[in-house]
């Protein structure tokens, strides 16, 4: 500290103090001058701070949607590549066969069976493009109904997705049911159910119930507990699994419909008549509201809600039903169609 030279000057230190200002008694530090000053012009220093603050977020959020700007891009190139390996395997898939050697008359099955046998070396240094191949080929033999050869894929297809992006994500959880569902085909019921009860659970833990892939799941689920007998678990499963469907898609989509006609099926499995004749008149009420009556499926659940009334000896409700679906089965159906036989009957 240094001593005061005159009055005046101690004067002059005590009127600084009074108004929040340095005094000259010591040599100011830096924090004790800045804390002076800020008092003495607090609402300039307020919004000098508050500014500051808004400045140091900017920063962090432009810094934030840099990165996240640079991931996307990075995922958007890596998408890209894997649809041309994609498409360099379906290529390859499709110009494999000879017909010098096979004959013209080459089969889809001879074509994914070439395909089988070759694609782990074609995507051997791109596993991620190996799995998307596995679970192509997969989907494709189911459509051929040829489940114990999906079978095989999807688990190849299940052990990539998990080795690379983890047990919880959708692919790995989609080939997981897919197995699950390749079981159940090939009457393998327990099995079918462990699995799909796993898939299940990873994807209602994963996406929520309302989720696509959770209701997938389920609906595998719901029909290998029916082959189980199980009914007490599958009903439920069932009628939720419709109710949600509904909810995400809306009650006039092919997949609702889907879902509340397979409740049906599973209803008169369970000899809930009354319970199957309500779903049947929902179904054929959607159906109706989407398509109109002169649609193919509309005719078909006229026949089957006529049937259910007719098993419950309620012919006055059975025979305008069945009537209706005879006048409209030929031109609908077609003349020769064996449904269109049925009606006649």
């Amino acid at each position: 500290a240094r001593r005061y030279q005159s009055a005046t000057e101690l004067s002059q230190d005590l009127d600084a103090w009074l108004a929040n200002e340095p005094v000259r008694a010591r040599r100011d530090s830096a924090w004790y001058t800045l804390r002076t000053k800020a008092r003495r012009y607090r609402r300039v220093a307020w919004v000098a701070g508050a500014f500051a603050v808004v400045l140091s977020g900017a920063l962090a959020w432009a810094l934030f949607a840099r990165q996240q700007l640079a991931l996307a891009r990075d995922m958007a190139k890596e998408e890209a590549t894997n649809a041309t390996r994609a498409e360099s395997f379906l290529e390859h898939m499709l110009q494999a066969p000879d017909p010098h050697n096979q004959g013209r008359d080459v089969r889809v099955a001879d074509i994914l069976d070439s395909a089988s046998e070759s694609v782990d070396e074609q995507c051997k240094d791109h596993p991620r493009s190996a799995a998307n191949a596995h679970a192509l080929l997969a989907r494709t033999y189911v459509a051929l109904g040829i489940y114990d050869k999906a079978l095989r894929h999807y688990e190849s297809a299940e052990n990539g997705f998990m080795s690379l992006l983890g047990a919880k994500s959708d692919e790995a959880i989609g080939a997981k049911s897919g197995r699950a569902s390749c079981l159940y085909e090939l009457g393998q019921i327990p099995a079918s159910i462990e699995l799909a009860t796993q898939a299940a659970d990873a994807a209602r833990a994963q996406f929520g119930p309302l989720s696509p892939r959770t209701l997938d799941c389920e609906s595998v689920l719901g029909s290998a507990l029916d082959a189980a007998g199980r009914l007490d678990e599958a009903l439920p499963l069932k009628v939720s699994i419709a109710q949600r469907m509904e909810q995400v898609k809306g009650p006039t989509d092919d997949e609702t419909i889907t879902a509340y006609n397979n409740l049906a099926v599973l209803q008169i499995h369970a000899s809930k008549l009354t319970d199957a004749r309500a779903t049947l008149a929902k179904i054929l009420d959607l159906v109706v509201q989407a398509h109109g009556e002169d649609y193919p499926d509309a005719i078909l659940i006229m026949m089957n809600l006529a049937s259910v009334a007719k098993d419950q000896s309620d012919f006055a409700a059975a025979e305008p039903l069945l009537k209706k679906a005879m006048d409209k089965a030929p031109k609908v159906l077609g003349p020769d169609n064996p449904d269109t036989f049925v009606t006649q009957s």
